[in-house]
């Protein structure tokens, strides 16, 4: 897994204490997030049957503008794009990784998305799902990755 690079002169601050002598990152600069994530997706809307040799099914286009839909929705500058993952059920995974930890959303259904927390150094490993229109779960969630990073 490659590092991620952050550029702090690309990461939003804000005083932590009263003290200017005291800053930390509260946001991610991302501008093209949605431009990216889109193109990407608009890419695996292009795999036939059978993309990776084995039998992989056509990524469903339906799950497809379900992942653009959260996607567009979410607060802007809230993390890096993800990786856009086609997976050979016909499904697909945003996933976030940096160091030991990792974020992944699979759009099972285009009404519903399974997500992963994994952080062994910290003893989380959580699995569960919500619904696909619920920005504000992944809002949440994206959040717990990006506090990680930066703590």
């Amino acid at each position: 897994m490659p590092p991620v690079t952050i550029d702090p002169a690309r990461i939003s601050t804000e005083p932590h204490s009263d003290s200017f002598h005291s800053w930390g990152p509260i946001r991610y600069f991302s501008p093209n997030f949605k431009e990216c994530v889109s193109s990407r997706l608009k890419q695996l809307n292009q795999l036939e049957p059978n993309w990776d040799c084995e039998g992989a099914t056509a990524i469903n286009r339906h799950v497809i503008a379900a992942a653009d839909r959260l996607a567009q929705r979410l607060p802007d500058h809230i993390i890096f794009p993800p990786a856009v993952v086609p997976i050979s059920n016909g499904t697909l995974q945003f996933e976030w990784n940096a160091d030991d930890y990792s974020l992944e959303f699979e759009f099972e259904s285009p009404g519903e998305i399974r997500y992963l927390k994994w952080d062994p150094e910290k003893g989380v490993e959580e699995e569960d799902s919500f619904p696909a229109n619920d920005v504000d779960q992944a809002t949440a969630l994206i959040e717990w990755f990006t506090s990680r990073m930066f703590n």
